[in-house]
């Protein structure tokens, strides 16, 4: 009976990433193995390019990677479509963000996640404490990775083109 499956795409939160946000050295095995069989393997993620390889191993290879729930897409390393989130979007989304002293990360199409250096005592501080039962751990990891180095920490946003922006909300039980 021949294959008549082509492709194989894959999420990384809850599927290919363990409770420490990466791919076990299994998993890879087994994409590998996937791709020998001659079916394309791709990654289809909320997570930007470099979250993406943040979380793999070095010598992984796969056939595309969608990333940004869609906002770009690359083939065999060439990127093939590319769409931005508005410049009013995105300072909507800060501004209220900042108002409500709420955790947020902008990531541009082409670049390191960025936030305001005025926000980062009140985000540090949000990450320091003890994970809050309603957030996901792998979230949680994520956030402290961004805050202890990740994020570019900067006095305005110059760039235009931001392919999206995170905000992770912790509701306190009082």
């Amino acid at each position: 009976m021949e294959n008549d499956i082509k492709a194989l795409c894959l999420d990384m939160d809850g599927t290919l990433l363990n409770h420490h946000n990466q791919i076990s050295d299994r998993t890879l095995e087994v994409i590998q193995h996937v791709r020998a069989k001659g079916i394309l393997v791709f990654i289809v993620t909320g997570r930007s390019l470099l979250e993406v390889y943040d979380s793999a191993p070095e010598d992984i290879q796969l056939d595309g990677v969608v990333t940004a729930n869609g906002m770009i897409t690359h083939i065999h390393g060439r990127k093939i479509d590319e769409h931005s989130l508005s410049v009013h979007v995105i300072d909507r989304v800060i501004a209220s963000a900042r108002e409500h002293q709420i955790y947020y990360e902008v990531h541009p199409n082409d670049g390191s996640r960025i936030s305001l250096q005025q926000d980062r005592d009140y985000m540090g501080n949000m990450i320091r404490g003890e994970k809050p039962e309603e957030v996901l751990m792998n979230e949680w990891l994520e956030r402290q990775s961004a805050i202890n180095g990740d994020i570019q920490w900067v006095e305005s946003f110059l760039i235009n083109r931001m392919l999206k922006c995170i905000v992770l909300v912790i509701i306190s039980k009082k």
